[in-house]
């Protein structure tokens, strides 16, 4: 135990002087360098001033020129975050814009020209003195006791590195430009030269300055920003860079990367510089350093680019937060972030919708000093809130240079940029790239190797990610999985899979199937397979994972594998297993359905007759439905002789016994099924950290689980055409089990297969070639389908006996306020009452009405008068509130309906006697006239989810044809269920 602290202490000893080291040498390296600089201008004339709406102003600037300005300006603002704010405690003084006056000196430009040229000098600014420009931005007036508190200026436009004030003849006292910058102070006097001379002063934009109160007189000065108009290409050229250093340097940096290397190294990631300048966002790139910032960073790049460090530039905050009692000024917490970081170019590499940035730790910093000795750049103190005492919150910003050794480089981005959009893209990149390069390939395994590391730490984060951030978190799994994969990492692939919880991609199960073709042990590659297909959710999507797997098998030089009957076995018996838990959980979608009868295909009849068929024809009307329309597509006509392709086992006679059974199954117990509805998830379940997280529950979609119309019409051909039953008794029991369709089927199933009927799509349905006329029989199926559309989703008119009257509240009978309120509660006219009151009056009312049982009304004040007005207004009753709904399903009716009508043909579909109110749709009225009466109760309670209800007895087919009987009882065995007995065809 001692052993191993006295082994950390002296490895932390070793960074120290690493990074002691590194900041002697770095701050040796400077330029000249001056933040802030004055003179008078030689040889300078008036300019000329022009105000717009006014006429000239005389120089020297007399009481009645500066009231004219005055008389045209406005309050001078200032700058507060992304807020601007006037407030004359903070900054007094007036402005004008360009565009309200003029400078009609010609030779003004020139004067302004000959100042940029000397401040260019004094300020030593790296770059061609014709890349400078002064940009006039503001006329200033500071009279008598105007004056602006410390501040710095903000970056007004591109390339924007300082601000030039020239300080007009105007006489004054006063008023002295004090600049600040690193502990150093400038006091620029204006009021010396101010009668008759131009003077000038100019800053960086990072310097604190401030203008001390004007004591008489006025200041009258021109604002410019100082804008660097283009870099110059040699800014960036290292070879005047001092030599002296770079051994001092490289053995810094050395034995830094070599202690981060040590087993349990407690070295940081990455290490921090802090330069002298603070630089805005749009200024933060290496060519636009100032002074010393740009030698120690050439010094840097030089030295680091040879040892294959990364050099970054960032923003860097540091967050204190303090008690701020009296007597008590201990430190709460503090943080520190990096929060912009972009590369030399100023291309940002973090992420912008961040809030936290990247974290800074204290043994990070180079160089540092403590904190608490700087003045802070902002700080907010607040007062008492609760049972909690005042704070105060201190900031303290600077710009840095991030040192990244090599190893460190990918985890150092990975940590500014972590979205999983970004960080998948870069996987993709990186393996398009790693084909032939070395150091990226070294990338790509470092990059999966910390998504892997911190998988576990945003385990639980999907609970409160969006559907696309799910996309992409999903994406970023399966890239990391094909880069293992690609790779033959299979100890990477098995720590991601394990802690997967979304469906992994076809490309994965390619990627798998080429590995299990040049697995030596192919075994061991199986079960990562069946893990992997465990992943997915649905029958269908596990079976197009399988079909995936086979590709990428025959995509190897070794393609048979796929065909070998120790493959097929086990492909078949994953399979099996899927479709049967499947069937079992009563949870499958349109799509599984669809799988299965592609999967059967290449089964065995036996394999058909044992493992599927017993648990199908358990399953819901909507299922089976869906099972045996996707099986038959194929079957053209009964007994139709037809070679089967290669890949499929399943003869046509077996497809046409498989899907007579399960058609003559449905008609049995047909029954429209509801929606399964989205269970809600539970709140209360205590689980383990340890245990997967729960699966996110989305909305049911109708598509998925619901029939449509073209579902409908497929069953009743296929039943006509195999003979299941007659075509007679297919439509009555059709229209016998419409009793059963609630408000979804009506607009998913009922409505769209009306449509398909009028459009003549519809077999056994269409008008007759002769007589252009619908048959009676689907005249009855049509008009039923739409009564029972108007039924199911209208309804008939509820209640219109409503009114405004509410119970009644209150103290006591005598009580001449409540009963003025009970008046108004009682009375079925009116809505609104207002009553004048007193504050004891209203606070009396509120106390026995505002939470009135069974009210029905809201209770405000209106302080618009005296005495004040309270205020009831009654809300609509229940009663109301159904009608109104019922009133605006109608009316979605009556425009489905009518849009059905102007197809030509609809009148000869529907009966006469039916068809006005149809169109009108008059519930009341169909119910009224339709001969067999309907239980529009039914329509809105469907049966339970998982039960069947019993179809009614058909009026116009008294049982199964016997075509069908003679077909499916040739191959009969009774297998008990849950449901009892029920038929299984031999199919071997």
């Amino acid at each position: 135990m001692a052993r191993r602290v006295a082994e950390e202490l002296g490895n932390l000893d070793l960074l120290d002087e690493a990074k002691d080291e590194i900041y002697d040498v770095l701050s040796e390296i400077h330029r000249p360098n001056s933040f802030a600089c004055c003179g008078v201008a030689e040889d300078a004339q008036d300019p000329g001033l022009y105000l717009i709406d006014h006429g000239p102003i005389r120089l020297p600037l007399s009481k009645d020129g500066a009231e004219a300005i005055i008389s045209k300006s406005t309050q001078s603002p200032f700058g507060k975050g992304s807020e601007t704010i006037v407030d004359t405690l903070v900054r007094k003084s007036w402005q004008l814009d360009p565009s309200q006056f003029a400078i009609c000196n010609s030779k003004w430009d020139q004067i302004v020209s000959d100042v940029v040229d000397e401040v260019h000098s004094e300020l030593f600014i790296e770059c061609d003195v014709k890349n400078v420009s002064a940009q006039l931005y503001k006329m200033l007036l500071y009279e008598e006791g105007a004056f602006f508190k410390p501040h710095k200026d903000s970056e007004k436009t591109p390339g924007m590195f300082g601000t030039l004030v020239i300080c007009l003849p105007s006489p004054h006292e006063g008023g002295e430009l004090i600049a600040t910058f690193n502990g150093e102070t400038k006091s620029i006097q204006t009021a010396l030269n101010a009668e008759f001379d131009i003077s000038y002063a100019a800053w960086n934009a990072d310097v604190l300055h401030e203008v001390k109160h004007v004591v008489s007189g006025y200041r009258l000065v021109l604002t410019y920003n100082l804008i660097r108009l283009r870099v110059d290409d040699d800014r960036l050229d290292m070879s005047h860079t001092p030599s002296d250093y770079k051994e001092d340097l490289v053995s810094a940096l050395t034995k830094y990367e070599d202690g981060l290397q040590e087993p349990n190294s407690k070295f940081p990631n990455f290490l921090i510089y802090r330069l002298e300048h603070q630089y805005t966002q749009a200024s933060l790139r290496a060519d636009l350093l100032k002074g010393a910032d740009l030698g120690q960073l050439q010094f840097l790049k030089q030295v680091t680019d040879d040892l294959g460090f990364g050099v970054y530039l960032a923003s860097m905050e540091k967050e204190i937060i303090k008690s701020d009692e009296w007597e008590d000024e201990s430190e709460i917490s503090r943080d520190i972030s990096l929060t912009y970081v972009v590369d030399l170019d100023g291309t940002r590499i973090d992420d912008q919708r961040s809030r936290f940035g990247v974290n800074v730790k204290e043994e990070m910093i180079i160089g540092s000093e403590p904190y608490d000795e700087e003045e802070p750049d902002a700080e907010e103190h607040s007062g008492y809130t609760g049972n909690e005492g005042c704070t105060a919150t201190f900031w303290y910003r600077d710009t840095v240079v991030v040192i990244v050794p090599p190893i460190k480089k990918i985890d150092f981005l990975y940590q500014c940029d972590k979205r999983f959009e970004h960080v998948s893209s870069w996987i993709r990149q990186l393996r398009q790239d790693s084909e032939t390069d070395e150091a990226v390939q070294r990338d790509l395994r470092d990059l999966c190797d910390v998504v892997v590391a911190n998988m576990d730490k945003y385990r639980f984060g999907w609970l409160m990610e969006s559907p696309e951030e799910k996309k992409h978190r999903t994406a970023l799994t399966n890239e990391v999985l094909a880069t293992a994969l690609q790779w033959e990492r299979l100890d990477l692939y098995d720590k991601i899979v394990k802690e997967a919880f979304t469906p992994v991609t076809p490309d994965v199960f390619r990627l798998l199937g080429q590995t299990m073709a040049r697995a030596v042990q192919p075994e061991s590659v199986k079960e990562r397979v069946k893990y992997a297909i465990c992943l997915s959710k649905t029958l269908n999507e596990r079976h197009s994972a399988l079909m995936s797997l086979v590709d990428g098998i025959q995509s190897t030089s070794t393609p048979e594998i796929a065909d070998t009957a120790e493959f097929k076995a086990w492909s078949k018996q994953i399979l099996i297993q899927f479709a049967k838990d499947a069937m079992g959980a009563l949870k499958m979608s349109k799509a599984d359905a669809i799988s299965l009868a592609d999967i059967i295909t290449i089964w065995e009849g036996k394999d058909i007759e044992e493992n599927v068929l017993p648990t199908l024809l358990m399953c819901g009307t909507f299922w089976k439905i869906t099972f045996a329309n996707s099986l038959s597509r194929e079957i053209d006509r009964i007994g139709a002789k037809e070679r089967d392709s290669a890949s499929s086992k399943l003869s046509l006679e077996a497809r046409v016994l498989i899907s007579k059974r399960v058609y003559a199954d449905i008609w049995e117990t047909f029954a429209f099924e509801p929606l399964p509805k989205t269970p809600a998830p539970s709140t209360n379940a205590v689980r383990s950290i340890y245990q997967d997280p729960p699966q996110a529950t989305l909305p049911t979609s109708p598509a998925d689980h619901l029939l449509n119309g073209h579902d409908l019409a497929i069953l009743l051909e296929r039943t006509i055409s195999l003979g299941v039953l007659t075509e007679a008794e297919t439509k009555g029991r059709l229209r016998t089990t419409l009793t059963t369709a609630d408000r979804d089927t009506c607009d998913h199933a009922l409505l769209p297969f009306v449509q398909l009927v009028l459009e003549q799509q519809v077999e056994h349905m269409t008008l007759d070639r002769d007589s252009n006329e619908a048959s009676e029989e689907d005249k009855k199926l049509v008009t039923a389908m739409l009564l029972h559309f108007i039924l199911g989703r209208v309804g008939t008119e509820p209640s219109t006996n409503f009114h405004w009257s509410q119970p009644k509240g209150g103290c006591r009978p005598t009580c001449s306020d409540c009963s003025w309120v009970n008046d108004f509660l009682a009375d079925p006219a009116r809505r609104v009452g207002q009553f004048p009151m007193g504050k004891a009056r209203r606070h009396h009312v509120h106390t026995y009405y505002t939470d009135n049982a069974g009210k029905n009304y809201t209770v405000t004040t209106l302080r618009n008068s005296n005495p004040n007005v309270l205020q009831i207004t009654k809300k609509k009753s229940k009663a109301e509130t159904v009608h109104d709904n019922w009133k605006q399903r109608k009316a979605e009716a009556k425009e489905m309906i009518a849009k059905l009508a102007r197809v030509p043909c609809f009148h000869l579909y529907v009966e006469e006697t039916m068809r006005a109110p149809i169109l009108a749709v008059e519930a009341a009225k169909l119910v009224a006239l339709e001969r067999q009466p309907l239980h529009a109760a039914n329509f809105n309670r469907p049966p339970a989810a998982g039960s069947k209800r019993a179809a009614p007895a058909d009026s116009d087919g008294e049982e199964v044809s016997k075509m069908a009987k003679t077909d499916a009882q040739a191959a009969r065995k009774s297998v008990r269920t849950k449901r009892g007995p029920i038929e299984v065809i031999d199919l071997t």
